[in-house]
């Protein structure tokens, strides 16, 4: 059973998943995660990959499968680059 540790405040890719867990093999890979609790974001975290359903508590330490951690890997990519988009819009 491969673990990877990722602190709360480092942003890793899709890309960093081992080649493993890209080949489907999720349940055999899982990840120690820390969900961030900031004075905006304070609910709970849904996350649903192929009918299984996870929810992750912010500010506990969880261990999550490849499949959950990589659907938050990328929806946390997209909040980044829509916050780029938007400031250079800004700046416009």
């Amino acid at each position: 059973m491969a673990k990877k540790e990722v602190k709360e405040d480092e942003i890793v890719f899709v890309e960093d998943i081992p080649k493993a867990a890209k080949n489907g093999l999720y349940k055999e890979d899982f990840y120690n995660i820390t969900l961030p609790l900031t004075s905006e974001k304070q609910d709970d975290v849904t996350v649903s990959v192929n009918g299984e359903i996870t929810k992750i508590q912010r500010g506990e330490p969880v261990t999550v499968s490849a499949a959950v951690y990589e659907v938050l890997m990328n929806s946390e990519k997209m909040d980044n680059l829509a916050i780029k988009r938007r400031a250079a819009l800004m700046t416009k």
